[in-house]
């Protein structure tokens, strides 16, 4: 683990439950967190299918609650992506659909205008975290 990590936790059941205990902790955090349940039914029941769907619908559930709480703190940048999407049962392969990648930006510090309806690829996202995490002199942060 780095040194810059203050805390690491890894549990492929209740990652969300653990990433929302660790943001209501006081001070400002830094959360990356993988979501890995449609990565499970996508291939076995069919991307799209019923059973993705449903999970996709308890993943969103989740994810809404720790969203609310990001929200209520302040002073926030939360990104939501994924690392592929998918096609029939396949996982992950040259067909265009398995590019078509969900790209979430909100934030109540940073306008987001330049991000709106923009091609992009996973190669582009380091930049764009980047361009995002980039100092704002008219913050208080940065000051």
């Amino acid at each position: 683990m780095n040194s810059a990590v203050s805390d690491h936790r890894f549990s492929k059941d209740n990652a969300v439950d653990i990433a929302h205990a660790f943001i209501q902790k006081p001070g400002n955090h830094f959360v990356f967190l993988h979501v890995s349940g449609l990565d499970e039914v996508g291939p076995v029941k069919g991307w799209l299918s019923p059973e993705y769907l449903e999970e996709l619908s308890f993943i969103d559930e989740m994810l809404g609650t720790l969203i609310d709480t990001v929200r209520r703190k302040g002073d926030y940048l939360i990104v939501i992506t994924s690392d592929h999407a998918g096609h029939g049962t396949v996982h992950g392969s040259n067909h265009s659909d398995d590019f078509k990648l969900p790209f979430v930006i909100v934030s109540d510090r940073i306008k987001l205008n330049r991000f709106q309806k923009i091609p992009y690829s996973v190669v582009d996202l380091k930049p764009m975290m980047e361009d995002l995490l980039a100092p704002n002199p008219g913050h208080p942060s940065a000051q």
